[in-house]
């Protein structure tokens, strides 16, 4: 625990006698709740305190005791109330005397500064310790970067109890942008690739500088159509500033306008209007995000002015061929035909200028996305990627596109190391991309590092609230490692956006399984076949239902599963759950045996994960049949069963 009494100098200055009186009151307060809870005081420096505790319990306790002591001397002392604010963190130390040091001591020194006068900040680490444990409400305040911490730090504060509720409303941060997509209004509505294109861009432009965080370009689509307030956008992307802005060209020439809104006050930080030739858009994107920058007043790191003012390409015929490829990539995602559009125009610009690195980074991330729609064969779609990514790096060895597609490539090539060194290089390059957190998350959750996956899934959703991946992996990895409530509560969350999604209403019904509500489970499960009904789905529901002890209806989904296998390939989990929730376990097992005796390796990965994740198999997880099963399917699943079987929609 890190203290520190706020205005303590100012105060010294102004009244050194009263400043003395103030350090002896807190002291006086703060040493019996210290002890009460068990708590060790390490030192004073001034006015703050460190203070050491054998466990998250008692820190909480002690932090929440120490405020209201502090509150209530404030309400009845006459005089300068004690401002007190407190950082907390759980983590490693080193003793050294009567000292301790270490990473934990500096980032919970990091964190108090996180805390408003009187309250209370802790690192998601406590929080995790501590959350069934207390009565107190903890809001979280997402990722956080920390002076001197390599990675943000995800933080949440304690809702006091005596604190107004009006004061306890979550604050936007100025820093925190969202650049609405950028309105056409050019003559030739086929110019609205312009716009399109323009808008990634800016968002990728300024997601290169450190002191900003910039939302996803999910985050902002669903409000394209203009039918939302400032004021709303800001609430619910918890947004301090918001850029918005047109497009019009008219033969080569481009008129852009902007402006920047703060949140806060819905007033004008910044507005422009650029008069320029097209050959001149890389100019302008600079331009505004380093307007932007300065607005909030956030200082560009060395070396970040020069990313920021980079020029990809001087052909204006082939930055006009990239910014369609663009927009083919990203606003109309999830078209096969899309895609390979986009991979037309990216070829056409290299072909117009074979050193533009970041035609070749969005080309390798098109030939992923047709692999990851099922478009392209594994083989063939790994090739080209990561040929294109190979030779993007060797053109600009600083393209954080590049990193990220190789990221996504070795990922699900089963190259974790790979994956690994490519993910961390792709985030410090740019640490504001959702994909790259959430592709992060994913082999960390594979390799068996759970709490660092979560932090990475928490922070790709901060960044993009209401992406898709972001909230796909995020369930997945607490999903697969029984952390069903927080997975409940984040899908019940992205439902109410997006009800029609049938992979979180499956996903729901699952986690309602994991949890024995049993009858919410064949809700979710029906309104997931109302959407589509499939093997998964229909499996899922003859599982709910033998729980349920609605066994003939389904006795008769597994009937026709079984009957559709005959002609047609049907996952073998869609049959054994179903066999095994109506207690058909010798059927369970021949088929499995089956199974092994095809040697078909893809599909002994979907088994494996499948065996070892499923809580639809929770009761035979004792039986030595079943262990037996496990060692003959091996220990690990390839990741690639993530994105083929569980993540089907992805990005």
């Amino acid at each position: 625990m890190f203290t520190d009494l706020q205005g303590f100098t100012s105060e010294t200055q102004r009244n050194e006698a009263e400043s003395l009186r103030m350090l002896e009151d807190q002291a006086r307060l703060v040493e019996p709740v210290v002890a009460a809870s068990r708590g060790r005081l390490i030192k004073t420096m001034g006015d703050g305190l460190l203070v050491e505790f054998s466990n998250a319990l008692d820190a909480v306790e002690c932090s929440v005791s120490l405020q209201r002591a502090i509150h209530e001397r404030n309400s009845r002392v006459d005089g300068p109330p004690l401002r007190l604010r407190i950082g907390l963190h759980l983590g490693d130390v080193q003793e050294r005397g009567a000292d301790i040091l270490g990473d934990a001591v500096n980032i919970a020194s990091r964190i108090e500064h996180l805390a408003e006068t009187g309250g209370v900040c802790t690192s998601s680490q406590i929080y995790d310790q501590v959350r069934n444990k207390v009565p107190y409400q903890f809001e979280r305040l997402g990722p956080r970067p920390l002076k001197g911490v390599l990675e943000p730090v995800d933080t949440y504060r304690i809702v006091l109890p005596w604190v107004n509720s009006a004061q306890s409303a979550a604050v936007t941060h100025p820093h925190r942008v969202a650049v609405l997509p950028f309105a056409n209004i050019s003559p030739d509505p086929s110019d609205a690739y312009i716009a399109d294109g323009m808008t990634e861009e800016l968002i990728a432009t300024m997601s290169r500088i450190s002191g900003l965080s910039v939302l996803a370009r999910t985050s902002v689509q669903r409000y394209r159509d203009g039918t939302r307030n400032v004021e709303e956008i800001a609430r619910e992307l918890k947004a301090g500033t918001i850029l918005e802005g047109s497009v019009r060209k008219s033969q080569d020439k481009i008129r852009v306008t902007v402006q920047a809104i703060d949140s806060e006050t819905s007033s004008h930080l910044w507005s422009e209007s650029y008069d320029r030739e097209m050959k001149d858009l890389f100019a302008i994107e600079a331009d505004i995000a380093q307007t932007v920058a300065d607005a909030v007043k956030v200082r560009l790191a060395s070396g970040e002015r020069a990313k920021v003012q980079a020029e990809p390409t001087r052909n204006p015929e082939a930055h006009a061929l990239y910014l369609r490829g663009v927009a083919y990539n990203t606003t109309d995602y999830g078209r096969e035909s899309s895609l390979l559009s986009s991979i037309k125009c990216f070829r056409r610009a290299i072909e117009i200028d074979p050193a533009y690195a970041s035609a070749y980074a969005w080309l390798a991330d098109s030939y992923l996305s047709l692999y990851l729609l099922g478009a392209l064969p594994a083989e063939t779609a790994w090739a080209e990627g990561e040929s294109a990514a190979t030779k993007a790096l060797e053109l600009d060895a600083s393209d954080s596109d590049a990193h990220a597609a190789l990221l996504a490539l070795k990922f699900y090539q089963g190259d974790m190391v790979g994956s690994e060194r490519e993910a961390r290089t792709a985030l410090e390059l740019n640490p504001n991309n959702t994909y790259n957190h959430s592709y992060y998350a994913g082999l960390l959750a594979t390799t068996g590092r759970v709490e660092e996956a979560l932090v990475q899934a928490r922070i790709a959703l901060e960044l993009a609230p209401l992406d898709r991946f972001a909230n796909e992996m995020l369930v997945w990895v607490l999903k697969n490692n029984r952390r069903f409530v927080e997975a409940i509560a984040v899908l019940l969350r992205i439902l109410e956006f997006d009800p029609a999604h049938i992979e979180f209403r499956t996903g729901l019904g699952e986690c309602y399984m994991g949890v024995s509500q049993v009858a919410e489970a064949v809700s979710e499960f029906r309104k997931a076949e109302e959407i589509q009904r499939t093997d998964l789905t229909r499996s899922n529901l003859a599982w709910a239902l033998a729980r349920a002890g609605e066994s003939t209806e389904a006795s008769q989904i597994l009937d026709d599963l079984t009957r559709l296998s005959e002609s047609r390939t049907v996952a073998y989990h869609c049959v054994t759950q179903a066999q095994v929730a109506l207690g058909h376990l010798d059927a369970a097992y021949a088929l499995w045996e089956k199974a092994l005796a095809e040697n078909n390796l893809r599909r002994l990965e979907s088994l494996s994960f499948s065996l070892r994740t499923s809580s639809a198999y929770d009761g035979l997880r004792a039986d030595p049949r079943f262990i037996i099963l496990l060692q003959r399917v091996g220990a690990g699943a390839h990741p690639s069963t993530l994105t083929s079987e569980h993540l089907t929609e992805s990005r």
